[in-house]
Order: structure tokens, then C-alpha cells, then sequence
């Protein structure tokens, strides 16, 4: 086994200096993941508060804490002021002054410790006559620093996190040399080279994990081992697949592979990339960032751009501030950043979030500044990404545009093998252990008629597989048993969504996927994710149960989960209302005062620091707090909601930034009358939400929907309502927009029992343009017009001779269509060519379209056997479907018109005599009622009017178009 050398730090402080105290962990964590691992060093840290006891000693509590901080025996002592200088020790004004007073004499005898010591220069108001004290003996200790001794200053956390890092980087690059390479990158060859590798390695490490629902740790501490697998970047990542912008959601494009389209020499270099929340946006860049570092041949830089602000920084100097953050000393900026190398030599620039940016010039700017950067430094590669809300094609001209497409059933069946795999392949367990066991548990457990996916402490001790002193018998720890060698939890979802589209969809969007198999291993039952606001309820509630169980049985006195909801919930609502993802320290701190009850420790910064590592529903930058995910701020926004008037929802539904959290809190609702007090609310303000919101929630959607729907006259308000759907597709995430469309077009059409034609082949038209086959078997039209019994209601009709219904055959052929001396419309006359075909003997009579259910009768136009008119096109479209026929087409109507094969080139089909019109059509009787009954007889033959084909009233009777089927 490789061991390491230690390097022991002992860190003093007063306690005025929490966040300064966090940010040496940091630092030190990945500085052992960089420049110290490279010398096979090991950077620890000591400290009283986690590494001291509490008990009593003959000289106080620094007699305590004295043999645990071993100052003797450290190689670094780190010290910290600002305004406090601590509690009096025995022999000292403080114990901090103490303990570096014993450093500083160990020094002065054997050149160890290393002392490095800093005063923060923030500006401080004493209030008291304790707090002028305390402040007058730091500035009086460090009037007397020794003067062997060099201290150093700061301004605020940042600033100090950005020295502390940079100075113990120097030490150690001067105190210890290089032990080992990484033989996955080149080894330097020079100074320079050594600097590159070491910034791709920092990268490598800094980017090497996805935050699923926080950083790594939270994994230990909900009990999913899977959660923690799936969080390396190497084993969970998803193969995401791009495809070129389409202006039409029903639009075909190829898929794109990530190799193909960014580590290809001969690929753009300038891309556009839009996705909704939880697409796999961000992710995407971090793989980006994580693959670049590793292959070497490029440079990269992750740009998050929420900060960015044009009228203080150009683009460029952007870019050297965030290599300044992760350099580790002024000579890496200074290479990184020579005019040379810096965005001259290949480098990939990620800039995240560009619909984030916060100063509203710099947005509306951002566009041509980076069009002027890629043009300025052409070997650059720009990888942009935004969500879908206010991106133009046309304001990223030479950029590729490219959509994130949804996860493929495929992807997500590799993503759940991965998830569920059982403990041996993924190295949890020993490859010796036996299977049988495993085998035999899970048969036992289905035979006792437990879930095959979840079983508690007390059962796995009792199976041999945790030890017997193992705490905490009530809580639920998810394990993965193996059925006939296939995972039982992988089988039932894989089902699950075979059969469910709702789930399904949301299965589609990577991050839902990964709340998805959380939310099922914690508990085995699909109906708990069947819609977003149950998923994430139970999503949260999995994640804090064990926290708070836990604590609930030791008798711990921290904030229950009612509290933590309560804090999350009004800190969601509040920057939510302000569109602030981020939540500064002070902020947090002053808000947060009136919720957190007296038995809960700390500030409101310290409660969310110690959720952020014991859950990782949020997580914690240099500004402050933000949630794991835009999904589950917006889940805990509609939380909120709940305790506000339906009216202050509504108010705020024409935002489209609301969208989601609109739709997530009505599927919280459980009241109908709220839910339906907020759908007529939308239904004013934004249709097509209202038709969304309708499908989150309990309440048929008919109910809600069908009695706003009949109180408007005419259709118009229908169809414009479908072109707003269709329009706002945008905002829904892409695997959700195919069932979304179809069940609201379910309720609208179906539930809510349209008549009116024109409306349903407006929903038809959309159906078609998702991919989606509402005419065929399983489709929505096909249900809606019963086309499974087409072929029965014809044959019906036509065995019924009182429905003057029956079929001509015509035989195809050539013939010359159109006509080049009459009418414009009809020229010029050319030759078409038609298979056989069959058309109706007679117009459809008023006795057929009164079975048809969406038929109309005109009013006072003749008997049952007379011609039905006054009817759209659209009803005649759907009647033919209906018997199982269709509409002729213009050039089978007009070949037929003329007598089919044997067709002239006349004006009619008996030749071009006008004066022998009346021998074989009804026509000019302006002063009659009504048209003649379709078989009427010509009193002028004696006959019926026939042409050729026998088939009937081809000329006359009925102006316009007559209705006829094929």
C-alpha cells in the first residue's frame, strides 16, 4: 500500500472567524488532491473544536486542549485575528496568544513550526466596552509581532481563501519536491510544462465529480452507496446527445455524439447549447472541463456568468481572474497568461449560465462581446449554454446551435444498471463474497413479501450481512439484491416505465432520473414519483428522514425537519421573488433569525452549512448559499406558496420564470376548490399554463377545463388557445413536450367533448408536428372518432339503400388537368396521371351526416335524401374518416368530373354545347328553396344525372364543393 508523508497544521483562532476557519478545510482538501499529492504528501489539519473532548483539568481547558493540538510535534501553526482576541488561559490573555506564544518559542529553539499568521482588515464598529477591549489587544499583539516574524492581511473571506491557498502552495513547493507523475499526462519537460499539468490536474480533480444533490459526503450520511458511485464523474456521467436547432418540435434531426462534436480537430469552435433545467447543462460543461484537463492538447476554463459585468471587466480580463482563482501562485498566472500561450494557444472557454447574467447591459451585450472574442482569437473553442427562455439564434450568428436532447429509453436503462448494480461489481463488496447469500436473501425476502429493493438494519443483521453492534434498528437502509441475475429494482422501474409516460418523461431529464432511483431505492414504490412535486417531496423527505430520525434517537437538540422545511421554504420564496439564485451569508443570516427556534445552534449560515454536508439539498460558493438545483429551489418555492393566497400565485403566472413553480405548486394542492380557483385564475392570464397546471394535479382535468370552455361563443378562443400551446413548448422541457401536448389535447378534445372540426384538425395538425400518429391505432383522433369501428359503419351504410350511399369504381388513367382559356386558378392545363380509385355514387346525403357526431344540419335545406351543405371542410375531412374513407384529392375530382379515362379536352364531359347543360345538371333556379334530392330523376331525360362513370350530379344542384368521399 502507497503511504504518504503528513504534514500537521494546528490552527488557532478566536471564534470571531467561523467562515475563515471553513475555507482552510477547503483549501487544504485540494491542495492534498494537487501540488501536495505530487510529492506524496498529506496536509492535516488540527484543531480544538472537532479533535478536543469535553472534561476538566487543573489548568482550565487549555489544559485540555494543549496535548491535542501537540504544538511541539506540528510543522505548521496557522493563526487568525479580526476583532475578538479570545478567553483568558492561565498563563495567557488568550488561549490563541498561548498557543502561538509556545510556537513561537519552539521556533526560535528549532526553526519549527512554520508560523504563518493573519489579520483580517474588514471594517469593525466596537458596540461595547468588551468588544473596545478585545479589538485593542489584537491591535496591540500585532503592534508587537515578533520581529523575526512576517504576518499577513486580508480584506474578507475571498481574499483570504486566495492567500492562504497561494502560501501554503509556496511552502510546499519550497520545502518538498516532485515524488511521482501521473502517467496519465506527459511528464514536464520544463517549468513551464510542470505548471500546465499541474493547472490540468487541479481541474481534473476539481471537476472529477457531478453534484447529484451536493458534493460526495452527503452519501455516507443518507446511507446510498449508489449516490456516491454515481456522483464520480467517470462512472455517472450520462453520454448526452446534442442535435442541431430545430424550429419545428415535430422537426427530424440526427442526434450528435460529444466526441463528434468537441474533440474532433476539424469540429466548430464556437457552440450554442440550450437545455431546461436539469438537461444536463452544466453537467455537460464539467465533463467538458474534466476531458479537456485530461487529454492535454487543450486548455480549459469553466466561466460561470452570473457575475459577469461588462462595464467592470472585458471578457478577457474575465478570464485571467478565473485562471487567477485557480492558479496557486502569481508565477501559474503569470504562465498561464502570457501574451503567447493566453487564448492564443487552443483553449475552451465554458461559459455557463448565460441566461443567469445578473447586470441586465451585460446580457443584452454578451452576445457581440463574445463574437468580437472568438473573432480576435480564432483558435479558441466557446461552448455557451442557456435555458431556452430569451435565447435568439440570431444573436449568436457564427455560433453552432445545439439543443440537449432528452435521455433515450436506452441511456436510461444503462443509467439504472449503473445505479442498482449489486455491491460486488462495483467494488463495494469483496469479489469472493458469495453469491448465493445475496441470491438466497432476495428469494427469502419475496417469499415474505418484502420489497425486493428495501429491507431495514435489523433484517441485514440478522442475515449475517452488517454486524451486530450496528446502531439505529428503526432506519431504513437501501440495499441491491440480485433476482436470477438481473437487479429486481432495475426490472420494476424499467416497467414502471414502459407503462407510465408521465414517469417515463420525467425520466427523460437526466437530473429527475437521479432523483428518480434516489426516491426509489430509499423506498421501493413507484407511485411516489409518478409527478414532479411528489418526487421531490419525497426526493427531500428521503434525504432528511435518516438526519433527523437519527438525531430524534440520540435525543439531539437541532432543528427538526418542520423547521428545516420552514427555513428552506421562506429563503426559497424570498430570492425566488428577487430571481436571485444565490443567497449572500448576511442576507441568509438576518432573514433566517425569526425561524430558527432557540435550541437551534449558530447562526442561520451554520444550520445550512451543516445541511449542505449532511444532505447536499444545498450548497455553498464564496457568495453565499444556492440549492443543489434550479428544480428543487423551484419545488421548495411552490412549498411556499402554499401557505400564500391563490391570488398572489396568479399574479405572478405571466412571468415565465414562474412556469414551473406555478405547475409544481398546483400538483401540491390537494383542495379542488383551490385547484380550481387557480385554473379559472390562469385561464385569464395564461391559457396554456392553465392547460399544464391541469395535468399536475388530482382533479379531472374535464372538470376544470369544460366549464371555461362553454362559457365563450365560437371558436376562435379554442384555436388560438392550441397556437399557444404549441407556442409556449419552449418553456416545457423537451422529453415532457410529446405527452404533455397529447393529454392536453385529450382534455380538450376528448374529456372536454369538442364538436367543432376546425378545432380538433387544429389539435390534429400539432399532434403530427411532434412525431406523434393521432390517427392511427392508439392515437387521440383515432379514440376520439372510434376509427377501430370505421369499417363496420360503412358497410352499415352502405347496405342501408335509404342513405343513397354506394360506390363507383374508376378505373386510373391520364388525362389533361386544368384548363388554359378560363379561369386563373386553372392554368395551365397539364397532363396527370391516377391509379384506380373509387368515389361516392351521390353527395353525401342530410340523412348520413346527421349519424356523423360532429355533423351539423343546415336549417330548412331540403329532406333526408337531399345533398347536406353548409358544412366546413374540415367536418367533410373527418366524416370520410369516420366510414373509413377520405376526401378526393383536386386532380381525382376533376378526372372523375370529366368521365375518368375516356375524359376530353372539353369544358364538360358531354363536350363544350352550353345549351346542353340542362339535359344533364340542375342549375339557375335561383327562386328554389333547396337542392334536388341527390337521386331525383331529370325531367328533361327521364333519367338520373349521370355522366360516364355513373356517378352523379358531377355538374350542378349544389354550388361549391360538393362533399364526396374516396
Amino acid at each position: 500500500m502507497e503511504t504518504k508523508n503528513s504534514l500537521r497544521i494546528v490552527l488557532s483562532s478566536p471564534g470571531d472567524v467561523p467562515e475563515e476557519r471553513r475555507i482552510i478545510d477547503e483549501a487544504i482538501d485540494e491542495i492534498n488532491r494537487g501540488i501536495a499529492a505530487d510529492r506524496d504528501l498529506e496536509l492535516k489539519v488540527t484543531r480544538w473544536e472537532t479533535d478536543a473532548y469535553p472534561g476538566f483539568h487543573a489548568e482550565g481547558p487549555q489544559g485540555l486542549i494543549d496535548p491535542i493540538l501537540n504544538i511541539q510535534d506540528c510543522d505548521i501553526l496557522l493563526g487568525i485575528f479580526w476583532k475578538r482576541f479570545g478567553t483568558p488561559t492561565k498563563d495567557a490573555l488568550s488561549g490563541t496568544k498561548h498557543e502561538i506564544r509556545a510556537a513561537i518559542e519552539l521556533w526560535r529553539k528549532s526553526q519549527r513550526p512554520q508560523i504563518m499568521m493573519y489579520f483580517k482588515e474588514a471594517p469593525f464598529l466596537p458596540r461595547s466596552l468588551e468588544e473596545h477591549e478585545q479589538f485593542g489587544l489584537v491591535l496591540k499583539f500585532r503592534k508587537e509581532f515578533p520581529k523575526e516574524g512576517l504576518y499577513w492581511t486580508y480584506a474578507d473571506a475571498p481574499d483570504f481563501e486566495k492567500k492562504v491557498h497561494n502560501h501554503l502552495s509556496l511552502y510546499i513547493r519550497q520545502q518538498y519536491s516532485l515524488q511521482k507523475v501521473d502517467k496519465s499526462l506527459p511528464a514536464p519537460a520544463s517549468r513551464e510544462q510542470e505548471i500546465l499539468r499541474h493547472y490540468r490536474r487541479k481541474v481534473q480533480q476539481r471537476f472529477a465529480t457531478i453534484n447529484l444533490f451536493g458534493d460526495k459526503r452527503p452519501a455516507a450520511n443518507i446511507g446510498s452507496a449508489a449516490l456516491q458511485r454515481m456522483s464520480e464523474m467517470s462512472h455517472g456521467f450520462v453520454p448526452l446527445r446534442l442535435q442541431a436547432w430545430r424550429d419545428d418540435a415535430g422537426q427530424n434531426a440526427t442526434p450528435l455524439e460529444i466526441a463528434e462534436l468537441f474533440f474532433k480537430q476539424e469540429t466548430p469552435r464556437r457552440f450554442l447549447i440550450r437545455g431546461l433545467p436539469g438537461s444536463g447543462k452544466t453537467t455537460l460543461l464539467r465533463y467538458l472541463a474534466y476531458h479537456f484537463a485530461g487529454e492535454g492538447a487543450t486548455l480549459p476554463v469553466y466561466l460561470r456568468c452570473k457575475a459577469l459585468n461588462l462595464a467592470k471587466t472585458s471578457l478577457e480580463e474575465f478570464v485571467r481572474e478565473k485562471i487567477n482563482d485557480e492558479s496557486d501562485s502569481k508565477e501559474d498566472h503569470q504562465t498561464l497568461c502570457a501574451p503567447e500561450r493566453f487564448l492564443e494557444k487552443p483553449m475552451a472557454l465554458l461559459w455557463d449560465g448565460v441566461d443567469e447574467i445578473e447586470d441586465i447591459e451585460t446580457s443584452k451585450s454578451f452576445a457581440d462581446a463574445l463574437d468580437k472574442l472568438a473573432r480576435d482569437h480564432p483558435r479558441c473553442k466557446m461552448i455557451v449554454t442557456s435555458r431556452p427562455i430569451g435565447l435568439k439564434r440570431e444573436d449568436f450568428p457564427k455560433f453552432h446551435a445545439l439543443d440537449l436532447l432528452p435521455l433515450t429509453p436506452e441511456m436510461i436503462a444503462a443509467y439504472l444498471r449503473k445505479w442498482f448494480a449489486d455491491e460486488r461489481s462495483a467494488g463495494i463488496l469483496p469479489a469472493e463474497t458469495s453469491t448465493a447469500s445475496a441470491e438466497e436473501r432476495s428469494a427469502n425476502l419475496l417469499l415474505a413479501g418484502k420489497d425486493a429493493c428495501v429491507t431495514s438494519l435489523a433484517e441485514e443483521r440478522s442475515a449475517g450481512i452488517l454486524p451486530a453492534e450496528t446502531s439505529d434498528t428503526s432506519a431504513v437502509e437501501p440495499r441491491a439484491d440480485l433476482l436470477a441475475g438481473k437487479d429486481a429494482c432495475v426490472t420494476s422501474l424499467e416497467q414502471t416505465f414502459a407503462t407510465k409516460p408521465r414517469i417515463r418523461g420525467l425520466a427523460a431529464n437526466p437530473f429527475l432520473l437521479s432523483m428518480i432511483c434516489f426516491t426509489y431505492e430509499q423506498d421501493g414504490d413507484t407511485a411516489l414519483i409518478e409527478r414532479r412535486s411528489s418526487l421531490y417531496e419525497n426526493c427531500t423527505k428521503a434525504l432528511l428522514h435518516r438526519l433527523y430520525d437519527a438525531e430524534a434517537a440520540t435525543g439531539s437538540a437541532k432543528p427538526d425537519m418542520a423547521q428545516t422545511l420552514a427555513v428552506l421554504k421562506d429563503l426559497s420564496l424570498r430570492f425566488f421573488l428577487w430571481q436571485e439564485a444565490d443567497f449572500p451569508v448576511e442576507q441568509v443570516n438576518v432573514l433566517g433569525q425569526r425561524l430558527l427556534s432557540a435550541t437551534a445552534l449558530g447562526q442561520t449560515e451554520d444550520f445550512l452549512d451543516r445541511l449542505q454536508r449532511d444532505t447536499g439539498l444545498v450548497q455553498r460558493d464564496k457568495e453565499g448559499f444556492t440549492f443543489v438545483h434550479r428544480s428543487l429551489w423551484e419545488y421548495f418555492t411552490a412549498l411556499a406558496l402554499r401557505d400564500k393566497k391563490s391570488d398572489f400565485v396568479i399574479r405572478h403566472a405571466a412571468n415565465p420564470d414562474w412556469e414551473e413553480v406555478v405547475r409544481l405548486y398546483a400538483g401540491l394542492l390537494q383542495n379542488e376548490d383551490e385547484i380550481a380557483a387557480l385554473v379559472e385564475g390562469l385561464w385569464t392570464i395564461n391559457r396554456p399554463l392553465a392547460l399544464r397546471v391541469s395535468t399536475e394535479v388530482q382533479t379531472p382535468a374535464a372538470k376544470l377545463l369544460k366549464p371555461l370552455i362553454e362559457k365563450e361563443t365560437g371558436n376562435q378562443s379554442r384555436l388560438l388557445l392550441i397556437d399557444d400551446l404549441a407556442q409556449s413548448l419552449p418553456l416545457v422541457p423537451e422529453s415532457e413536450r410529446k405527452n404533455l401536448v397529447n393529454e392536453t389535447l385529450e382534455i380538450l378534445l376528448i374529456a372536454c367533448e369538442e364538436q367543432d372540426c376546425e378545432v380538433i384538425y387544429h389539435g390534429q395538425e400539432l399532434l403530427e408536428r411532434m412525431g406523434l400518429e393521432p390517427l392511427q391505432p392508439g392515437g387521440l383522433l383515432y379514440e376520439l372518432f372510434d376509427l377501430a369501428h370505421a369499417a363496420e359503419r360503412q358497410q352499415d351504410f352502405l347496405n342501408d339503400p335509404a342513405n343513397h350511399f354506394e360506390w363507383i369504381e374508376v378505373e386510373g388513367g391520364e388525362f389533361w388537368m386544368g384548363d388554359d382559356e378560363h379561369g386563373s386558378d386553372e392554368r395551365p392545363a397539364h397532363r396527370v396521371k391516377l391509379e384506380s380509385f373509387r368515389l361516392a355514387k351521390h353527395p353525401v346525403t342530410n340523412l348520413l351526416l346527421a349519424k356523423f357526431p360532429c355533423g351539423s344540419q343546415y336549417s330548412g335545406y331540403g329532406g333526408e335524401s337531399h345533398p347536406a351543405i353548409g358544412q366546413t371542410w374540415y367536418q367533410a375531412y373527418y366524416f370520410a374518416l369516420w366510414i373509413g374513407a377520405r376526401l378526393p384529392t383536386e386532380a381525382e375530382w376533376e378526372y372523375a368530373a370529366r368521365g375518368g379515362k375516356q375524359a376530353q379536352r372539353t369544358q364538360y364531359y358531354f363536350g363544350d354545347d352550353v345549351e346542353e347543360l340542362s339535359n344533364h345538371a340542375w342549375f339557375g333556379e335561383s327562386g328554389r328553396e333547396h337542392a334536388h334530392a341527390v337521386d331525383e330523376i331529370n325531367p328533361a331525360t327521364g333519367k338520373e344525372n349521370l355522366n360516364p362513370l355513373g356517378l352523379a350530379n358531377m355538374l350542378g344542384n349544389v354550388w361549391g364543393v360538393v362533399r364526396r368521399l374516396v
